[in-house]
Parts: structure tokens; sequence; C-alpha cells
């Protein structure tokens, strides 16, 4: 089983090497709130860190923010089950890719939670101040800048900043929504049935041949 589901784990590891690498390459590099330009004013990286959960929505802090990466760290593990039991019960490889995409962004948010006030402080290495595992911020820098301004006295973003992480989680959870009926459809008959009803079928006609 773990020969099977191993390329899966990989590529969950491969997509914690890239979301890790943009973030930490943000992390070093910017001040918090500062922007650069990608694709003009539409795409930029903008660095903003947040208590944890997608897309900037925010948890809480203190005990907030630890429950959120207790929590996390309890999902992931029922990420891992599921993965294991869609490779047992030979669903689609689709459903499989979607799983680990998730598994893979979610285990990324979750080395933010779990490490970073320990091994940052605003920009680079070398934190000061009291640190502590578990309380650690969410970089995101991906920044679609479709519209933004204040309604109401309250300032609005059309699109959220987000992470590479957040986006692999999005593309698992999307992917098993469109094709939940092909992943999920436990009615289709196994090789055994098949030959069964084949075998009937042919008794069948042997002995009323019309």
């Amino acid at each position: 089983m773990l020969k099977k589901t191993f390329p899966y784990l990989v590529l969950a590891l491969v997509l914690i090497l890239v979301d890790q690498v943009t973030k930490i390459y943000v992390k070093t590099n910017f001040d918090i709130g500062e922007e650069r330009k990608i694709l003009g004013n539409f795409f930029k990286l903008h660095f903003i860190e947040n208590p944890g959960m997608a897309f900037g929505m925010s948890f809480g802090t203190g005990t907030g923010k630890f429950l959120l990466s207790l929590f996390s760290i309890l999902a992931v593990g029922g990420i891992v089950y599921f993965l294991i039991y869609a490779v047992k019960k030979n669903r689609p490889k689709g459903l499989a890719i979607s799983v680990s995409c998730i598994l893979g962004g979610a285990i990324g948010n979750i080395i933010d939670r779990v490490f970073y006030d320990v091994l940052f402080d605003n920009r680079g290495l070398v934190p000061d101040g009291k640190k502590e595992y578990m309380f650690g911020e969410v970089v995101d820098m991906f920044y679609f800048d479709i519209w933004h301004g204040e309604i109401g006295g309250v300032y609005i973003s059309l699109w959220p900043i987000f992470n590479f992480a957040d986006f692999c989680i999005s593309v698992g959870v999307v992917s098993i929504l469109v094709f939940q009926k092909r992943f999920l459809n436990t009615a289709k008959p196994t090789n055994q049935n098949t030959e069964t009803l084949s075998n009937n079928s042919t008794n069948s006609s042997q002995t009323n041949p019309g």
C-alpha cells in the first residue's frame, strides 16, 4: 500500500517545498506591507501575515491561534487517512491527486503556524523577544488587484491576498467538487461483478433460445 501511496506523498512534498520557498523568499526580502508589481497593476506580490486561515481570513490571537494550529495538525491526519483509503479502494487517480494537493497546502500553512514565530522576526532570521511554537502567522503574498476601496467606511479588496498553499487547497477542493460523481461514485461494478453478470446473461441465453 505504501508503494501505491508514495507518488502522491511525493507530490504533496513537492508542493510543500514550492510553498515554503516562496514564503521564505518573501519573508526575508520584503517588509510587512511591501508591494511589488509582477503584471502591472493586475498581479502583484504584497507581503502580509495573518493568524492562520486561508485567503487572509483571521482566527483571532492567543488561544484562537493555538487552537487553529492544533486543529490543522489533526486535520492533516484525517487527510492522510483519506488519501490511503482512496488509494486502497482504487479510486480514480484524480481523487488521490486532489487530496495530495489539499495535503500539501495544509502542511504548508501548518509550518508557518507552528514554526515561523520561533524562526523569524518581521524580516529575516534571528528572532528577538519571546517566541513560541504554534503561534506563528501565515505568510501571504499573491494579489490580484481587481478592485479595492471603501464601502461604508470599511476597506474591501475584491480578491484576497493568498499564498501557494491556499492555491493548492483550492485546486484540490474544487476538483473534488467538480468531479465528485466520478471520484466518489461507489456504485460502479467490480470486475468480479461484471464477470458474474456476463455469465448469467450467457446462461440465460442458452436456457431460453427464443
